[in-house]
């Protein structure tokens, strides 16, 4: 609701409830870090969504952060059949972070194809 609002019920960054990010995370005002056009469609569409998903926006509810749309420019080096990395055996670069995805899908099926790979060599 804070982000609707443009407000922050607690001043300054604070610890946020318990959530599944073992790192944790902090309240922060994303309206004070994304671009305005970015902030004025995300409120458009939480508003939209709580249309046709009732209590989605809630006092209780906690966003946790965005995803972009970017890709690595780096790319790490594995080899071709057996998709291991070619410098640190037992080390399967895969997905977005190694440069072998350009986005969420693509990421999973990189990693599907990586299980796969580590599941044929047992």
């Amino acid at each position: 609701m804070d982000f609707l609002q443009g407000t922050n019920s607690k001043t300054g960054p604070r610890p946020l409830r318990p959530g599944s990010s073992p790192s944790g995370a902090l309240n922060i005002r994303l309206d004070e870090l994304l671009p305005k056009h970015m902030v004025t469609r995300l409120r458009e569409g939480f508003e939209k969504f709580q249309g046709s998903m009732k209590g989605f926006l809630t006092e209780d509810a906690q966003v946790y952060g965005i995803e972009s749309r970017t890709s690595c420019p780096v790319r790490v080096t594995r080899d071709d059949e057996t998709l291991e990395s070619v410098s640190h055996k037992g080390l399967y670069p895969a997905g977005e972070g190694a440069g072998y995805a350009g986005g969420i899908t693509s990421a999973a099926c990189d990693g599907i194809r990586i299980a796969e790979k580590i599941i044929a060599q047992l």
